[in-house]
This record gives structure tokens, C-alpha cells and sequence, in this order.
């Protein structure tokens, strides 16, 4: 059950009898599908507890994206006794693969944001610095792991392979650019979802997220027409298990 929402603001814009929890995904914020006094379809997120994803931060990370890509609508944020309210609209769409043809179309939009200007963009949570720090800051907790799977690495190869192989390149990044935070709707368009972790980093950030999402979901075999949309025909060996290693620090 809801706690009692203290936002006059948001009390005003939304139907409170129409909210429904949405369990899906793993965000640390309560999700809520809700209808707004117009009728239209809404998403209400509440936090209760300051965590390392903070609903601000999502915030920012959106309403920097509002007229670059295709993001949800911002109607309302507001912090009150400690507890952050997001109202913001329901983008429509299903998850990417469970369309036809989709690997093309999100490879060659994810190329686009891959591409927007970030000259002015100051969110750097997971700059390839801060990734290769982490990692290497936590090597003696990462390397039984990264040996399960390379068994012929040292402790001293795995962290002479960070340091040689780290990604050069600098773009804006989704941050968890997994097929269901990818929307596409009845006519094509293709909309974005869970934008908290939205940060200057290396291509290689998403497309590792991406090739992992497309095992989970079992269309693996799409990495090819995915690839082809973003302009790429092979992806670096190298750099994706520089991935791998770093992906293994991110707890």
C-alpha cells in the first residue's frame, strides 16, 4: 500500500484512486502506473530512502534529454520531508523485442545518442576514469571471479589488461541500454525508460549492456542486424571484456 503522499502538487495533477504498483524491473524507487485529472497515462515514482541511484538524479538526467531524444515528459518533481515524488508520462510501446525488426532500428537510434553533442553534459558517474578506479580499487574482490572465467589470468595480467585496454572514446550513454527500457510503439517510434544511470562514458558501456540483454532474452542472434543499425560490423573483442571485468566492480 501507498504511504500518504505529502505533495499538494502532485495531489492535484493525478486521479490518486487510479494508482496501480508496477513491480517490473529493479528500480529502488516505488513505481507507480497512474492516470492524471486529464486522463492521460502517467508513471509516479516515490523514494523514501536516499540510495546510490537517487530519483534526483533521474530527474536531471530527463529533463536534460527532454527535447534531444525520446524520453518521457516531466510533469512534476519535488523533494518534501525527504521523500523525492517523479511524476512523468507513461511512454507507450512494449519491449523492443517483442516487435519485428527491432535489433536494426535501437542499434542505429542507439548510434544517435551515442552521437548527441556533450559538451555541456555534467553527468559523469561512470567516465571510463571512474570505471577503471573502481574496478581496480576492487580487484581483490573481483579477481576470483574474472579467474572463473579466465582462468590463465593473474591478478597482476587482469589489472595490466584495465590499464591497457581502456576504451578512448567519449559519448553519452544510456547507462542500462537493456531491451526492456526500450519502448517501441504500434507506428515504430522508439521511446526510453530508466534513465538514472545516464553518463559520459565509453560506447562500449551500452553495447555491453546490450549484447548481455540480448543473451538473457534470447535473441543473441540479432546481435548482427543490431550492429549493422549502429554503423559497426564486428564489436572489439578486447574492449567488451574490458567491460566484463569493469561490470564486475559495479555493486
Amino acid at each position: 500500500t501507498i504511504k500518504k503522499i505529502e505533495s499538494k502538487k502532485i495531489l492535484e495533477l493525478i486521479n490518486k484512486e487510479s494508482l496501480i504498483k508496477n513491480n517490473v524491473g529493479h528500480s529502488s524507487s516505488k513505481v507507480y502506473e497512474v492516470k492524471l485529472k486529464n486522463g492521460k497515462d502517467a508513471i509516479l515514482k516515490i523514494q523514501y530512502l536516499s540510495t546510490r541511484n537517487s530519483l534526483k538524479d533521474e530527474y536531471k538526467r530527463i529533463k536534460w534529454l527532454q527535447d534531444k531524444c525520446n524520453v518521457p515528459k516531466i510533469y512534476h518533481y519535488e523533494q518534501k520531508n525527504n521523500v523525492k515524488y517523479l511524476l512523468m508520462e507513461k511512454k507507450n510501446g512494449v519491449s523492443a523485442h517483442k516487435t519485428e525488426n527491432f535489433a536494426y532500428k535501437i542499434g542505429k537510434q542507439l548510434r544517435e545518442i551515442h552521437n548527441l553533442d556533450i559538451q555541456n553534459c555534467s553527468f559523469k558517474q561512470n567516465t571510463v576514469n571512474k570505471l577503471m578506479k573502481n574496478a581496480l580499487d576492487n580487484i581483490d574482490i573481483i579477481y576470483p571471479q574474472v579467474h572463473e572465467t579466465y582462468s590463465d589470468m593473474t591478478k597482476e595480467d587482469v589489472i595490466r589488461f584495465i590499464k591497457k585496454y581502456k576504451p578512448k572514446d567519449k559519448v553519452l550513454v544510456h547507462g542500462d541500454y537493456s531491451l526492456p527500457n526500450i519502448l517501441i510503439d504500434e507506428v515504430g517510434n522508439i521511446g526510453l525508460i530508466d534513465l538514472g544511470d545516464v553518463s559520459i562514458s565509453t560506447k562500449y558501456f551500452d553495447l555491453f549492456y546490450l549484447k548481455k540483454s540480448l543473451i538473457r532474452n534470447k535473441k543473441i542472434d540479432k546481435l548482427d542486424d543490431f550492429l549493422k543499425g549502429y554503423g559497426m560490423t564486428t564489436i572489439d573483442d578486447n574492449y567488451m571484456k574490458w567491460m566484463e571485468i569493469i561490470d564486475r566492480a559495479l555493486f
